[in-house]
């Protein structure tokens, strides 16, 4: 048999489920902190410090924009900030001063002059009256509460005061929430759901929220807010899915009272399978209802019930909460054992066999709790966020499985220990047309007015890092924070369609960007016996054509990696070899 040539393409992405001794040309045996982009592998873009030092360890992300403003939350597990990319705002909740005066009179009743009981307070917060502090156990009317312990001091208070200040978010449950009509709603599954405007100072109560309540998950849906799994009096229901009255443009609900039959608020228990309801997301018009067993759909129809249920699948949930996203009219969805796509009536396991074991085997076991979705929108990407069995520096996300739902390939990545990824606007664009800034004619001028416009290229992945107190855009470097890292990509066990010995002559990259790449060329003479590396054979594009080599085996093996400040793209790699009998391993 003459001089042979087999080229190694990329399209397909990593393959764990066949065996590498089987692989097609077109699939990869493994890599990391590459991806697959246009048939073509890449090293991944890395990230960098923005918005420079937080001063608290931020747990979530919420990106928050409006006509007139564009900001991050980033609460930490006892207060909340808020930073527009330039400076940082504490914007955790304060104590609020009551309307009217409150003369305790040593008594567990309250009676209150010219004060709003009603509209200001809901049962079991605390108020401060005259220096003693007591949590509200009965609302009668505006002028007449209950307390659960009897005050002491008798003076008037003419100034009494909501007892809000500092959160107590846990790190193993973080914080949820979104944004309902130019509202933020905050939530922590132990402190009452929180919520802030475009033009608020700091946090305050959901206004109109339900006493002694709270909600392990909230969420927006269309005009209405959608709470999951609540303790209600001290009980949990872990089947309730909750819903307000709609709410009004730049408003929050009026109610959550599911007694007034004047109103659409109303709640569900969906109990007919045993798993707990973790979360929801909407997909078109219809809000999907995550249990860790099923899948349920919750499609408003009006009328007495408000909203029609349903169950899609009983046989796939979901993980924990934050572990679903939305692309393109279909929810991406890990669950206990699988990770799924879905179009709200059928859904495709995208992840196979052996993946699948790769992935579920790589979770910590004590912080699987901790997985969430991050959705890379411009690179067509989903980042399934774990923390490894490996992380023993911390309990937070140190590694990715990326899904490309373009090119419906897997690659993996590294992360920095992140708490959560977000997805929005890291820069607006300043200033806004008016007549004197304007030089341009009328017949050319294409700028619209009294704009606060963006540039969709600002819009960026953000990466929270809460053990250095960090935030990190992802995307825009070659380094991990001005760290150089390890890309690599490989291709083991090729028999190159010939069963004997075979001796590899030379390796033609195919290969663009800029740095060296180092290759390595390996040989076995039995399957699974160890792959004996020649190299490595240091590749720079422009400057060299080949990598000259000398190795016989088998099978073959090739890897290419880079630990420096570069970004390389491989479209396909040629592998030059002819057949020698059976000599020996001849490395």
């Amino acid at each position: 048999m003459a001089q042979a040539q087999t080229t190694v393409l990329n399209p397909n992405g990593i393959n764990k489920d066949i065996s590498p001794y089987e692989l097609p040309n077109e699939q990869w045996s493994d890599g990391n902190n590459i991806q697959f982009d246009n048939d073509k592998t890449k090293k991944i873009l890395g990230h960098s410090q923005v918005f420079g030092s937080l001063g608290t360890p931020p747990y979530w992300l919420l990106h928050f924009s409006t006509p007139s403003v564009n900001y991050w939350f980033y609460p930490s597990l006892t207060k909340i900030y808020r930073t527009d990319g330039t400076s940082h705002t504490n914007v955790t909740r304060v104590n609020k001063v009551l309307t009217g005066s409150i003369n305790p009179t040593a008594s567990t009743s309250v009676v209150g002059v010219g004060t709003a009981f009603t509209t200001e307070l809901i049962l079991g917060e605390s108020i401060l009256v005259s220096g003693e502090t007591r949590i509200v156990s009965a609302i009668a009317d505006n002028t007449h509460l209950t307390v659960s312990v009897a005050f002491t001091d008798t003076a008037n208070d003419t100034s009494p005061e909501l007892v809000q200040g500092n959160y107590s978010a846990s790190a193993a449950y973080g914080w949820n929430g979104g944004v309902l009509g130019g509202v933020a709603i905050l939530n922590n599954g132990i402190d009452v759901p929180q919520m802030i405007g475009s033009a608020g100072s700091t946090f305050s109560t959901l206004s109109n929220w339900l006493g002694n309540t709270t909600c392990s998950v909230i969420r927006p849906f269309k005009q209405f807010l959608v709470a999951l799994d609540t303790t209600e009096s001290s009980s949990r229901y872990p089947f309730r899915v909750r819903w307000s009255h709609p709410a009004e443009g730049g408003t929050v609900p009026v109610t959550w009272d599911a007694s007034d039959a004047t109103k659409d608020a109303g709640y569900v228990d969906l109990s007919q399978t045993n798993g707990f309801v973790v979360d929801s997301l909407p997909l078109k018009d219809t809000n999907i209802i995550y249990k860790e067993d099923s899948v349920w759909g919750m499609a408003f129809e009006g009328g007495q019930s408000i909203f029609r249920f349903f169950e899609i699948f009983n046989d796939a949930g979901i993980l924990g909460r934050r572990c679903v996203k939305a692309f393109d009219e279909n929810h991406f969805v890990v669950s206990n054992d699988d990770v799924y796509i879905h179009n709200g009536q059928t859904k495709q396991s995208v992840i196979d066999s052996k993946m699948r074991d790769e992935l579920f085997d790589s979770i910590h076991a004590s912080y699987y709790d901790r997985t969430f979705v991050a959705p890379n929108y411009e690179s067509n990407e989903m980042w399934i966020c774990f923390v490894s069995g490996a992380n023993t520096t911390d309990a937070f996300a140190d590694k990715a499985f990326v899904y490309n739902w373009r090119n419906q390939t897997w690659s993996k990545r590294d992360l920095p220990h992140v708490s959560h990824i977000g997805w929005g606007i890291l820069g607006i664009a300043s200033g806004a047309t008016n007549w004197d800034g304007d030089s341009a004619s009328w017949d050319t001028d294409t700028e619209s007015w009294d704009y606060r416009g963006y540039n969709p290229s600002q819009t960026s992945l953000l990466m929270a890092d809460a053990t250095n107190s960090k935030l990190f855009e992802s995307g825009k470097t070659n380094q991990f924070n001005s760290v150089n890292y390890l890309s690599y990509i490989e291709k083991t066990s090729m028999s190159l369609g010939y069963s004997g010995t075979k001796s590899v002559n030379k390796i033609v990259p195919r290969l663009e960007g800029t740095g060296s790449v180092n290759f390595y060329v390996g040989q076995e003479m039995l399957p699974n016996e160890g792959i004996t590396w020649k190299g490595p054979y240091a590749f720079t594009p422009g400057t060299h054509s080949e990598i000259p080599v000398r190795v016989t085996g088998n099978y073959i093996a090739v890897k290419a990696e880079s630990t420096d400040n570069n970004s390389w793209s491989l479209d396909n790699m040629e592998i030059h070899w002819s057949p020698s009998g059976n000599r020996g391993n001849g490395v």
